[in-house]
């Protein structure tokens, strides 16, 4: 994933992740080292007793589309070679009204989080 981020740096191109501290399983480590690249948004939406942070998409937009995939997978060596994950891609125009749904959610927790 690192070399896509720096891959994507040396184009010019613009990224945010929202992780959260659910269950623990983020790993500060990582989040030092992604915080090295200034061309990614890093955010951390902070979970209690109430409120869980789970979700796993991921959202690529290009010039006249997005690619959107919602499933199962972490971004672990287990989750991307080995484990048994399910994911739906769907390719959207930004204009749908699904995309504009899901556009408006992620902006949406990404104001939330630290």
């Amino acid at each position: 994933m690192l070399d896509a981020i720096q891959e994507a740096k040396i184009r010019g191109v613009e990224g945010q992740i929202i992780t959260s501290t659910y269950l623990n399983f983020t790993d500060p480590k990582a989040l030092t080292k992604l915080r090295e690249f200034e061309n990614v948004d890093l955010r951390v939406f902070v979970t209690d007793r109430h409120v869980g942070f789970h979700t796993k998409a991921y959202i690529f937009e290009y010039k006249d589309y997005y690619k959107v995939m919602i499933g199962s997978s972490n971004i672990t060596q287990s989750a991307l070679k080995s484990n048994v994950e399910w994911n739906v891609e769907i390719i959207s125009k930004q204009d749908e009204l699904f995309m504009r749904q899901v556009i408006t959610e992620f902006k949406h927790y990404g104001q939330e989080v630290q």
